[in-house]
C-alpha cells in the first residue's frame, strides 16, 4: 500500500513538471512573438544634396512614416542623388531611396535587376541657367566652364545624356557639384552655367535669381523631339514664363519622373504600410516642398517603368488602381 503511495505521488509530480514546463514554453513563445511585434525597423531613405528637392521630400517622408508606421524609425540620409542611391540599396546601406526614373531603368536593366519601385511623383526637370550673354543655345555652351550637378546625380546623368546627343559632351569643361555649390560657384563668376535637373520651382535656381542677373538656355522644338525619340522614358516640359525671379519667357525643356524606390528583398509588409500610409494619410509630401503634392494616388504609377515592390502592389491592387 505504502509503496502505491509513493508511485502516485512520483506520477503526481510528473504531470505537475510536464504542465509547468508547457505554461513556461508557451509563455515563452507570446513573449517572444510581442518582442518581435515590438521590434523597432530603422529605416534609411537616400536623398541627394541639400539644395535639392529630394531632400527635403525625403526628410518628408522619414517624419510621415517614423510618425504615423508603428514600431518604424526613419532618418533621410544626403547623398549624390539617383545614381548614389540606387548604388546605396544594391550594397544595403539604405532601405529606400528617391532616383528619377530614367536612373531607376537603366538600373534595373542593368546591375540592379532587384530594384524595384513603391510610387512615381513628380518631373525632375532639366534647367540650364547662367550669367554669359555669349550663350543663347545649348550649343553655345561648347567650351563653357558647366556645372552638371553631383557625381551619381540624376542631373549628371542627364546632362550626360543631352550633350552627348547635342555632340558637345566632350568640349565642355564640366564640374560635378552639389546644387548648392553650383548656385554659389556661378554667382561668383567661377564656371559659366550650371545645369540642375530638379523640381519646379527649384529651390537653388530660385536662390541665384533672388540675387543675381542672369537666363535660362532653353531647348528648340527639334532638339526636344530628337531627345524624346532616343530617350523615350523622358517627357517634353515648359517652366511657365514668371516661375522664377526675373524670368519673362517660358522655357522649353525636357524631364523625368522621381520615384520612391527600394529592394525586392525589403519586407512586403512594411513596404506595403509606408505605401498605405504616405498615400492614405491627412498629411502628404507638399508640406515639405511643393512638388510633394504630386506624389499622390491617382498618379502614383504614371511612368513606373520598373516592376512594383510586392508590398506596394498589394497596396495599388486592394485599392483597384486604374494603372495597375
Amino acid at each position: 500500500m505504502k509503496n502505491n503511495k509513493n508511485i502516485f505521488t512520483i506520477i503526481l509530480f510528473c504531470i505537475a513538471v510536464l504542465v509547468l514546463t508547457a505554461c513556461t514554453d508557451n509563455s515563452n513563445e507570446e513573449t517572444n512573438a510581442s518582442d518581435d511585434e515590438d521590434e523597432e525597423n530603422f529605416v534609411t531613405i537616400g536623398a541627394g544634396s541639400t539644395g535639392g528637392v529630394y531632400f527635403p521630400l525625403a526628410t518628408g517622408v522619414a517624419q510621415i512614416i517614423s510618425d504615423d508606421v508603428d514600431n518604424v524609425n526613419a532618418t533621410a540620409s544626403s547623398t549624390g542623388g539617383s545614381e548614389d542611391n540606387v548604388s546605396l540599396l544594391s550594397s544595403g546601406d539604405e532601405t529606400l531611396g528617391l532616383a528619377d526614373m530614367s536612373v531607376s531603368l537603366n538600373a534595373y536593366e542593368g546591375d540592379v535587376p532587384e530594384l524595384r519601385g513603391i510610387y512615381v511623383g513628380y518631373a525632375n526637370v532639366f534647367h540650364i541657367i547662367t550669367h554669359d550673354d555669349s550663350i543663347e543655345t545649348l550649343e553655345d555652351l561648347e567650351g563653357k566652364r558647366v556645372a552638371v550637378g553631383p557625381t551619381g546625380s540624376g542631373t549628371a546623368n542627364m546632362s550626360e545624356k543631352i550633350f552627348t546627343d547635342l555632340g558637345i559632351w566632350d568640349d565642355i569643361d564640366t564640374e560635378y557639384l552639389t546644387h548648392d555649390q553650383e548656385t554659389q560657384d556661378l554667382a561668383d563668376g567661377r564656371i559659366d552655367a550650371a545645369a540642375y535637373s530638379i523640381a519646379v520651382p527649384g529651390t537653388s535656381v530660385e536662390e541665384y535669381f533672388n540675387t543675381n542677373d542672369g537666363h535660362f538656355v532653353a531647348f528648340t522644338d527639334e532638339q526636344i523631339n530628337d531627345f524624346l525619340e532616343k530617350n523615350p522614358d523622358h517627357v517634353e516640359y515648359t517652366i511657365e514664363s514668371g516661375t522664377y525671379p526675373k524670368q519673362e519667357n517660358e522655357v522649353k525643356t525636357v524631364g523625368v519622373k522621381a520615384a520612391l524606390v527600394t529592394m525586392e528583398d525589403t519586407d512586403e509588409q512594411l513596404v506595403y504600410d509606408i505605401t498605405k500610409t504616405l498615400l492614405d494619410d491627412d498629411r502628404d509630401l507638399s508640406e515639405f516642398h511643393p512638388a510633394g503634392a504630386e506624389f499622390n494616388f491617382e498618379d502614383a504609377l504614371d511612368g513606373m517603368e520598373i516592376p512594383l515592390h510586392e508590398g506596394a502592389k498589394r497596396y495599388f491592387e486592394e485599392n483597384d488602381h486604374p494603372d495597375l
